[in-house]
């Protein structure tokens, strides 16, 4: 007759218990490049799937855990993957560098065609 309510109880419990060893911290970062730091970077959380972006000094916060991977992209910069360690985690700070992509087009010919108008 208590067997259903008590199963149903531990299982929760045990549910809450997995979940709670994992603990997330704060963590404060910068990104930059060769000029200086960067802003208007998307900064995504992969194993949470949360993120933010970097404000006109290129800071960021953005809440880890030990193994996380942070995605760093925009279209004027190289995507960057950076795991998070237990450094990261005891300073709860992070410096990353990024580099600039480079476009390169097509060449393109000019025709002079005589036109008059």
């Amino acid at each position: 007759m208590y067997k259903t309510p008590l199963l149903l109880f531990l299982f929760i419990g045990f549910q809450s218990a997995i979940y709670s060893q994992e603990k997330r911290v704060l963590i404060k970062g910068k990104v930059q490049d060769s000029i200086g730091y960067r802003k208007d970077l998307h900064i995504v959380n992969l194993s949470t799937k949360t993120g933010t972006i970097t404000d006109e000094f290129g800071e960021f916060e953005l809440l880890v855990s030990l193994g996380d991977s942070l995605l760093i992209s925009s279209i004027l910069y190289q995507r960057k993957t950076v795991v998070i360690n237990q450094k990261h985690l005891k300073n709860k700070e992070l410096t990353i560098f990024i580099d600039k992509k480079t476009y390169l087009l097509d060449e393109i010919k000019l025709k002079n065609h005589d036109l008059t108008g």
